[in-house]
């Protein structure tokens, strides 16, 4: 299991008993990751989070694929306070891991065996020119992945990402990818259709400049391909749902023709950065 020491974390330890394995990891507070998720206040990256079980799940049960069954996020986790992965198997195959900080529990994430065929090609329209969105969030390089918004409206997004940010992570140990120097880690994809997602939410709930955007909830997620380093991603957003305080998601992302990413569901909700504060 690859302990990235010199990136954002590092596993500290980790022990097997039957059918479970237990790491603690460390975030180191320093990285340059957290400096732009986000600037006024560290918070670790769900997609990191599920990044990390993804490792535990093939050191634990072997295999090379998995997908996100779902995910549940109930408070932030924030570097610099050591957290624990409970990973189990289950007879179907599923990975089921627990995230903890101080024997509360933060997150659940599902994994399962990702056997899934490459989704049919979808026809890309073509774009002018869009809209910059870099202002309209609250992520900074090295974790921020929009380019533009191409169209918004009728509770749709369609964005671009192919930003020059996506360099830090070409050599970097940070995010696991079957060739870190030439492939897009499938967490990293994920993270850009989470921003796009929060930009559709931004819109809808104009009373918010930059808040922290906080995954709640994400369910049966699929990569179907890789996309090389260099290649742009064009990332379709669909409203599912809106409530008072958070919105449902569902959409897909595309390189050229072929269907990358598919999420059936995003739950999101904005948050003023005073009260991630407030509650660390």
């Amino acid at each position: 299991m690859r302990s990235a020491t010199a990136a954002a974390y590092r596993i500290a330890r980790a022990e097997h008993s039957g059918g479970t394995l237990t790491a603690t990891v460390d975030f180191d507070p320093g990285a340059p990751i957290f400096a732009g998720h986000y600037p006024e206040l560290a918070v670790v990256p769900g997609v990191l989070l599920i990044d990390i079980a993804g490792l535990l799940a093939t050191e634990l049960a072997g295999g090379a694929r998995w997908r996100i069954h779902s995910a549940q996020f109930s408070s932030p986790v924030h570097p610099g306070t050591p957290v624990t992965l409970t990973a189990d198997t289950r007879a179907d195959g599923e990975v089921r891991i627990a995230v903890s900080t101080g024997g509360r529990k933060t997150a659940s994430i599902r994994l399962r065996p990702d056997d899934s065929e490459p989704l049919e090609t979808r026809e890309v329209a073509q774009h002018p020119s869009g809209e910059p969105v870099v202002s309209r969030l609250p992520h900074r390089p090295p974790m921020a992945f929009l380019d533009e918004a191409i169209t918004v409206g009728d509770g749709r997004l369609t964005a671009h990402c192919h930003r020059q940010s996506i360099e830090f992570h070409r050599y970097s140990t940070t995010f696991s990818s079957p060739d870190p120097a030439a492939i897009w880690p499938a967490t990293l994809m994920l993270e850009a259709w989470c921003q796009a997602a929060a930009v559709l939410m931004m819109t809808l709930e104009p009373e918010f400049t930059t808040p922290a955007v906080l995954i709640s909830r994400l369910a049966t997620v699929r990569t179907r391909a890789e996309v090389e380093m260099g290649e742009t991603l064009e990332l379709s957003v669909r409203l599912l749902e809106r409530f008072p305080d958070a919105s449902t998601f569902t959409g897909y992302a595309q390189a050229g023709q072929r269907t990358v990413l598919d999420i059936d569901r995003l739950t999101a909700t904005l948050r003023p950065f005073d009260q991630l504060r407030s509650s660390s």
